[in-house]
């Protein structure tokens, strides 16, 4: 976890370790926050359905995903 290069948000990175496939569900208390998958350069790529403050991440084996929390204006 980190802040955002630009300020705007959180950065978390995820990644699985076992060489298998995984879905995962992260959740927060601030339900006033956007999540979003971003590159390692932290461009948005897709933003994620989020529902009650949680969301989902599927992973392929050894794969890492990073996500940007931005709070709703």
């Amino acid at each position: 976890m980190k802040a955002s290069e630009d300020g705007t948000g959180t950065i978390l990175r995820f990644y699985e370790s076992s060489g298998g496939r995984e879905t995962v569900q992260a959740q927060w208390k601030d339900r006033n926050v956007e999540a979003a998958i971003v590159n390692l350069l932290e461009d948005e790529i897709n933003p994620l359905a989020s529902q009650k403050g949680a969301f989902e991440l599927t992973f392929r084996p050894y794969e890492i995903k990073s996500v940007k929390l931005s709070p709703v204006n």
